[in-house]
């Protein structure tokens, strides 16, 4: 027949930080569901009844797996300007569950998340975690892989639902605005929690945050790829510095945008073989 109620504690886990460890009694009580029946509508835990105690002892401690290092190694260039955006998809928590059986109780439920993400024309995705509501990638993207492709004016985090028979259910966005300007970008790591937000729809409603989603935990950091700007006749002996010059050096150095040549013929895209 299932388990049933007998009480329960909300602690705040808020009021706990920077305490190392905490050993006290709390009171069990009944859920507010149960009480606003019995109490003509009334709520608030003024209202709930006491259903005896339970002691509890909490601590705080540093578990390594929880802060895995990003970008720590990855020096800083101060006199270039940043080109490349690095980014890691360290972890999400809380997220809905998608994959609901039929006779399943409420609030119950899994999901098999993958992320996305996209700016411009960059793309990148996660492996797919299967049936967790938290879970862990530590996976890290260069954005972009090489020097033809740019970058947008956001970077848009995508949660989705991994389904092979019916395509992915969205669960939740990010987005991230990237600075307007290269001087502007911070070579520092930004490690931050995100709150999932709604879709975005063609008509610019939606994209508020929504707790129920979940969150999703994103680490950033620009930096200087020299294979981006590489050095072409740097250093070269002039020769005659004296004499007018009589032979010009071009350097091919790469396209960005070019046309699709050969197009795929059951899907949108293609690509090109260029040669200059």
């Amino acid at each position: 027949s299932g388990n049933d109620f007998m009480g329960q504690v909300k602690i705040s886990v808020g009021a706990l930080r920077g305490q190392p460890s905490t050993r006290a009694w709390y009171p069990l009580l009944d859920s507010d569901k149960n009480n606003t029946k019995k109490n003509g509508g009334a709520t608030g835990e003024d209202h709930l009844r006491t259903q005896g105690e339970i002691e509890l002892k909490v601590r705080w401690l540093f578990n390594p797996e929880l802060a895995v290092p990003m970008f720590e190694d990855v020096p800083e260039v101060p006199d270039k300007v940043p080109n490349q955006l690095l980014v890691a998809i360290s972890r999400a928590r809380n997220l809905m569950a998608m994959d609901k059986s039929m006779f399943a109780k409420a609030g119950t439920g899994t999901s098999d998340p993958v992320v996305k993400l996209t700016s411009g024309a960059v793309k990148a995705s996660t492996k797919v975690v299967k049936k967790s509501l938290n879970p862990k990638y530590n996976e890290t993207f260069k954005m972009p892989e090489t020097p033809e492709l740019e970058l947008g004016d956001e970077l848009v985090i995508l949660v989705e639902d991994w389904d092979l028979a019916s395509g992915n259910d969205f669960m939740g966005e990010v987005r991230i605005a990237l600075p307007p300007r290269p001087d502007q970008r911070s070579q520092s790591v930004n490690r931050q929690w995100y709150t999932l937000c709604d879709k975005i729809e063609k008509n610019g409603t939606g994209g508020a945050e929504v707790e129920e989603r979940g969150q999703i935990e994103v680490v950033t950091k620009w930096t200087y790829n020299k294979d981006f700007n590489p050095v072409h006749f740097e250093g070269e002996d002039d020769g005659r510095p004296d004499k007018p010059p009589n032979e010009l050096k071009v350097a091919l150095v790469r396209a960005r945008n070019l046309p699709i040549m050969d197009k795929n013929m059951f899907s949108k895209g293609g690509s090109s073989d260029p040669i200059a």
